[in-house]
């Protein structure tokens, strides 16, 4: 074995020395790359066609000592158990030189086992609130070829790829965020682990799934609408059925009925007409959904004006409200659980009145009895609000410090408000506005509401002061401005680590020389230096000195987060003429493997010159002006050549080339965070634009478009050579007119007027964003003359699709389209109601006769008299 080292020194040693131009090493392998199961067998030939005195393989398994007269020999291991093996064929040719060839080696083991868990929490899942997944990945190797990929029944929902350089087998775990909804009760969550090991590994490449994590949600009952209009026939069916987990229990209410009823359905002949309340109630919540019972027979609108039309009154609040009527009756009165006014017959007004009002879900009517014995009435929305007790935020399942672009979720709590459905939850960072939410719950009495917010803050964030607030905006009839509370501010510490604005500085040398490495980082970073120049260690961020040398000083600073490194070069103040020098091109960018060739030239006399560069250097030469740097197939990143000139005088100066390395992304594409459905109007969601593979990072730009709209873009401040994979995540809120847009991203690497014009971009594909938002009428009322070709045209936008119903007195049918012609219709009031599952809108058509014009036939005829009276005299 140790005749084999001095072998492996003496072929290694002139390869590091050498610095002139070489041809390249006559040796190939076959095949020139290896992917081995570990344990698993593997042979690989190397020839030659010249001449030699000797080649052979050095590896610490299968060695094949040196062997003159053969042009080909094998290296073979039968049972390969080195994991980090790094076999090469050497040839020693008979000009005295070596040179060798190593072989690249993937030792590979397949997972033991993938497994699939909740984080923390047993049982069903809560609709709404956010969970997460666990990965569990077993003992396998290398993890830089794995990919752990997270499905949803058979839909791909997020994949995770690693940088790490273990070789031996690790354990991996990765963690999926979810917010299940109802649509997701008894899917199938599993993850998957693939090694993709390239052309050379198995074919297809191995993938191995946990077992399916059934999931049970629980969700309350949530009617797909809150009203529905009954024309009554023999037999009535009010069907309250919903679905709900845990399945919900019924109960109804009407003034009608006498009896308690627990079935979801009911169906009888003997109903009256009137209101039926059926409320759906689980562990979760409840749902109510009113049906009106209604006669077959036509009736004109009730001759009652209530003043107000409608109120708001604070819990524990006063209200008095006036009905009238200017027909002769038998009686009117109010039907109220609070505040009822007996019938009165002698008197056109009567006042509703109470004092303190403590009845959440009241329902007063104003009614009369006609002379022709029919009775009608009019309700009286009451909407009967209490501000919030306390409104509160907090960060959920995390304390302490941040760290800089991890994610993390807030939660505001706002405590017994009432009605929630009039309810705004605002985010602020100091005073900009984040996010709202709405709620379509039909609540009346006081609830508790918990809203969250997913942030992801970065060293700016660092101090910055979240609050959440809550407004109840109940309308033009409600307290103005609208009660707003804000919660106390929540102050967010965020860790960061080192990150200096330049990665070089030069100093020219004075008497006194301060190099500052001091950054900003959070923990406070360490500091350490490093130089030829410096024998003894310092630990502070400023070295202040007169007795520092010129040369170059490096200073990184490090904290629990990471590092970053500062270059300073300390050059002398003393009278000396610039490097004699001129380089041509001064600053060169090369796409990797590309050629590249730069001339050094000087006009002065000079006792030799050359160029010094792990790649194509140039031996120092005496009698030429002008050298030239070139390599053919330049294949490494961060390479520093320098021309160098040893001057007459005795000294020697050089003038370093600045080289870039590049590559392009291999791919560039674009996916949703933790979401799949199509998106919520109103509500945050998070894109990611993964761009693979791409050196250096530093040039690089990732652009956000909406259709052809630029949106964001990010640049990085990382000084990799290499190259990296970046993900970006973009937050979006869309809303309606958001349905159908296009997103991608793009990644440009503008290197600058040495590198391609126009700078390489390269694009994702576009995601299609399908967006529901609930209808929305341009205007709630309309006034149509009745025509004999006119319409009510209620047609609404939505997504999805809306469902109309129609309510009047003189409907004595349902209809479920969203447009009615009016030369069929009596005048009168139409509300169409639009919903989908989102919520719903109503619009008002006031629909009037042709026949009865009083007051512009009556002005122009009184006119025309007058003109024609005029005329005679």
């Amino acid at each position: 074995m140790f005749q084999h080292f001095i072998v492996y020194l003496f072929a290694v040693s002139p390869l590091v020395s050498l610095t002139g131009a070489e041809a390249e090493c006559p040796l190939q392998l076959n095949p020139q790359r290896v992917v081995v199961r570990y344990g698993g067998s593997v042979e690989v030939n190397c020839n030659t066609s010249v001449l030699h005195k000797g080649m052979g393989w050095e590896a610490n398994e299968g060695i094949v000592p040196k062997i003159i007269n053969q042009n080909l020999i094998t290296w073979r291991v039968s049972e390969l158990i080195d994991w980090d093996i790094k076999p090469f064929c050497y040839i020693n040719t008979n000009d005295s030189k070596q040179c060798l060839i190593e072989l690249p080696v993937t030792v590979y083991k397949t997972p033991d086992s993938v497994s699939i868990s909740t984080v923390n929490h047993r049982g069903p899942m809560k609709e709404g609130q956010q969970y997460e997944l666990q990965c569990d990945v077993h003992d396998v190797a290398p993890v830089q070829y794995l990919t752990v990929k997270w499905y949803k029944g058979q839909t791909l929902l997020h994949q995770t790829t690693f940088s790490d350089t273990d070789k031996t087998p690790v354990n991996k775990t990765v963690t999926l965020l979810i917010r299940p909804d109802r649509a997701d009760d008894g899917a199938q969550y599993r993850c998957e682990a693939e090694l993709d090991l390239g052309a050379e590994g198995p074919q297809p490449s191995p993938k191995y799934s946990s077992e399916p994590l059934n999931v049970e949600v629980y969700y309350k009952p949530q009617h797909s609408s809150s009203t529905e209009t009954i024309i009554k026939d023999d037999k009535v069916m009010l069907d309250c059925s919903v679905k709900a987990n845990p399945a919900p229990d019924y109960t109804w209410s009407s003034d009608h009925l006498n009896l308690n009823i627990s079935s979801s359905v009911i169906e009888s002949s003997a109903l009256s007409p009137g209101k039926y309340t059926c409320t759906a109630t689980n562990s979760l919540g409840r749902d109510s959904k009113v049906f009106i019972l209604k006669s077959t027979g036509a009736e004109a609108e009730c001759p009652l004006q209530l003043n107000p039309q409608r109120v708001v009154v604070r819990y524990g609040g006063s209200v008095e409200v006036n009905c009238k009527t200017s027909v002769l009756h038998r009686g009117m009165g109010w039907e109220a659980s609070e505040g009822a006014v007996p019938m009165t017959k002698n008197q056109n007004l009567i006042t509703w009145r109470v004092i303190n009002l403590t009845e959440w879900d009241i329902f007063p009517i104003c009614y009369i009895n006609l002379n022709k014995g029919a009775q009608c009435k009019v309700e009286l929305p009451v909407t009967v609000y209490k501000t919030p007790d306390s409104v509160s935020i907090s960060t959920v399942n995390h304390r302490g410090p941040m760290i800089e672009g991890q994610q993390y979720e807030l939660q505001c709590d706002v405590h017994d408000v009432a009605p929630v459905q009039y309810l705004t939850v605002k985010w602020y960072k100091g005073q900009t506005l984040l996010n709202q939410t709405t709620f379509s719950d039909t609540d009346k009495t006081p609830v508790n509401k918990t809203v969250t917010l997913l942030i992801r803050p970065d060293r700016d964030d660092d101090g910055a002061q979240y609050r959440c607030e809550a407004e109840l905006d109940l309308g033009a009839e409600g307290p103005q401005p609208s009660p707003k509370y804000s919660s106390e501010p929540l102050n967010v510490e965020v860790y960061y680590k080192p990150q200096h604005s330049s990665s070089t500085e030069t100093i020219i040398k004075d008497d006194k020389v301060m190099l500052d490495c001091s950054v900003k980082a959070n923990p406070a970073p360490d500091y350490t230096w490093s130089s030829d120049h410096l024998n003894l260690n310092i630990s502070s961020s400023v070295i202040e000195s007169s007795a520092l040398s010129p040369g170059k000083y490096t200073c990184t600073a490090t904290n629990s987060l990471g590092r970053d490194s500062k270059v300073f070069i300390l050059k002398s103040t003393g009278a000396e003429a610039e490097c004699p020098l001129q380089l041509n091109p001064q600053r060169v960018v090369v796409r990797y493997g590309g050629s590249v060739e730069v001339n050094c030239k000087t006009s002065v006399l000079h006792k030799g010159m050359g160029w010094e560069a792990s790649e194509g250097a140039v031996p120092k030469i005496i009698n030429q002006n002008l050298i030239t740097w070139r390599v053919s197939e330049l294949t490494e990143w961060d390479i520093f050549p320098f021309c160098y000139i040893n001057l007459n005088k005795g000294a020697q100066c050089e003038v370093k080339l600045p080289v870039t390395v590049y590559k392009t992304p291999d791919s560039v594409s674009i996916s949703t965070v933790n979401h799949t459905k199509p998106m919520i109007e109103g509500q945050q969601y998070e894109l990611q634009c993964d761009v693979h593979d791409v050196a250096p990072v530093e040039y690089l730009t990732v652009k956000w478009y909406k259709n052809q709209t630029l949106i964001n873009e990010t640049t990085f401040s990382d000084t990799d050579k290499t190259p990296v994979n970046k993900t970006v995540t973009l937050l979006i809120r869309p809303n309606g007119n958001d349905n159908r847009a296009q997103y991608r991203c793009e990644a440009e690497l503008d290197l600058g007027a040495e590198g391609p014009q126009p700078s390489p971009k390269y694009s994702s594909k576009s995601l299609n964003v399908e967006v529901y938002y609930k209808p929305r009428h341009s205007s709630s009322t309309e006034t149509i003359i009745k025509d004999v070709k006119g319409v009510l045209n209620c047609t609404v936008k939505a997504n999805p699709a809306p469902d109309y119903t129609w309510s009047s007195d003189h409907l004595n049918l349902n209809i479920s389209s969203s447009v009615i012609k009016s030369s069929a219709l009596s005048p009168g009031k139409y509300t169409c109601t639009a919903s989908n599952i989102l919520g719903r809108d109503s619009k008002v058509f006031i629909l009037k006769s042709t026949g009865i014009r009083p007051t512009f036939w009556t002005v122009l005829t009184v006119f025309q008299l007058s003109v024609a009276l005029i005329s005679v005299i």
